[in-house]
């Protein structure tokens, strides 16, 4: 990966008159970079990891339609979701959004929009959009209604940033499909009438279209923290104000730690509230659940160090060779795998000291273990909520790149770079106090959830209704 994304990215916000490419009077750059620079991000790469389930366009389009609830999807005065199935988890025999609960349970009515990575049982069918209905719309749209033909202002600027990046990006058709969003989330919210639009990760070109569109109509669009967010992420630096933009109007992060890292050009820090985290909460409550479930399954343990790996969907195969490595010199280690998406490989793999673990939840294992290995995974951070301290992975320099500065200051957390660096590591952080891991842990995680996520919603809604 091209860890010198950020400094490409203010080179040329500081350097491009980015915000003078116009489509329509609409300033097109805050709904382009977040694509560019993951293209820069990953253009080292043979590609850009596939995370999208597997199946033909035509099984997609069918399953888009037979999922998507058209009462559901038209209901009026409800707070539109939008979310994916990624964050979904089994919970006392129900599924519950690790990410995007908490405003469904505040909220009367809402209207769930998921996008649908995982298999379709997994979430509730007729309840919900599923994302890709909108997208059938938006490509039928495009065959038979016919958008005004529009001059780019400025498009030379656009040609010459593809060419510093050295990237190829086809922003045609980004522009193809840039008007049809915007004139379909126009006639849509203008029909449903939302009350608010919660959003779990705002940086993905379909969506960014319906926040503008909101935001037009004076509809808080708010976004909850889903992963990490630092200094080096893409979509919360930024090096010029650009107005009017599409990000949405207010962030929810798990603690006061995170707000440092996010530019006032993106979110001014007077709009972003720590509410802390729902499925941390919940993990926390249940923690006497987690060990019995937990024990049970690995009750011929109690003379190894216990260790969860959370892997990374695009250098996965890098981890889990570490991992295997690592087993190889110490056999007092034990590690816990948990794939981000479970492939082939991992149905099939087999070493005595390595547990493919498909069944428990990720954050029951953390809070089980001795230790976290990670890369870049946000469970790099979560792990500490646990008072399970961190040994990071510097696979590529990426954990160094990610979470040298976020980390600065931190004792619970070492990195390293080879097997016997790691091995070190290991038995260092095993030996850490662990009052003290829970302290670092709390400049993260803010407690009491569900009362802070209602206060800033109420905050919100009482700033819009004096305004309307």
């Amino acid at each position: 990966m091209k860890t010198d994304v950020i400094e490409k990215m203010k080179y040329i916000e500081t350097h491009y008159p980015v915000e003078t490419i116009e489509y329509d009077s609409i300033k097109l750059w805050p709904f382009l970079r977040p694509n560019m620079f993951t293209i820069y991000y990953y253009s080292d790469q043979d590609s850009n990891p596939a995370v999208m389930k597997k199946c033909s366009p035509i099984r997609r389009v069918w399953e888009s339609i037979t999922t998507t609830s058209l009462k559901v999807m038209f209901k009026k005065n409800a707070a539109f979701v939008f979310t994916d199935d990624v964050g979904v988890k089994k919970y006392n025999g129900i599924y519950v959004d690790r990410i995007m609960q908490g405003f469904f349970d505040i909220e009367p009515e809402t209207i769930p929009c998921v996008i649908k990575l995982m298999p379709k049982t997994i979430v509730a069918e007729n309840k919900y959009i599923n994302s890709d209905f909108i997208i059938l719309i938006i490509k039928l749209m495009g065959m038979f209604y016919k958008t005004k033909k529009v001059d780019i202002k400025n498009i030379s600027v656009l040609d010459d940033i593809i060419a510093y990046l050295k990237i190829e990006f086809d922003y045609s058709k980004y522009l193809d499909l840039f008007k049809i969003l915007l004139d379909f989330y126009s006639w849509y919210f203008n029909k449903i009438k939302p009350s608010k639009i919660y959003v779990n990760c705002y940086y993905d070109f379909w969506r960014l279209p319906a926040f503008f569109i909101a935001k037009r109509m004076q509809i808080p669009v708010i976004e909850m923290q889903h992963g990490l967010i630092n200094t080096s992420h893409i979509a919360y630096a930024g090096f010029k104000n650009i107005t009017p933009n599409p990000y949405p109007d207010y962030l929810f992060v798990f603690g006061d730690k995170f707000k440092s890292a996010i530019s006032e050009y993106v979110y001014p820090h007077g709009n972003i509230f720590s509410v802390g985290s729902y499925y941390i909460n919940l993990m926390l409550k249940s923690k006497e659940r987690n060990v019995e479930l937990f024990n049970k399954k690995y009750s011929n343990l109690s003379d190894k160090i216990i260790i969860t790996v959370v892997s990374q969907h695009d250098i996965d195969e890098k981890i889990l060779d570490f991992v295997k490595n690592v087993a190889g010199i110490d056999d007092r280690l034990f590690f816990i795998f948990i794939p981000r998406f479970v492939k082939d490989y991992h149905l099939h793999f087999k070493n005595n000291n390595v547990m493919m673990e498909l069944e428990f939840d990720v954050y029951q294992c953390m809070q089980n273990s001795h230790i976290t290995t990670a890369v870049v995974s946000t469970c790099a951070v979560e792990s500490l909520a646990f008072a399970t301290p961190v040994v990071l992975l510097n696979i590529d320099g990426l954990a160094v790149f990610n979470y040298s500065h976020f980390f600065s200051g931190i004792r619970s957390v070492l990195y390293a770079t080879s097997p016997e660096e790691y091995i070190e590591q290991v038995y260092k952080a095993v030996n850490f106090d662990k009052d003290s891991v829970v302290e670092e842990g709390r400049l993260f995680f803010t407690d009491n959830y569900s009362e802070r996520l209602k206060n800033a919603i109420a905050e919100i809604s009482d700033k819009y209704n004096a305004v309307l």
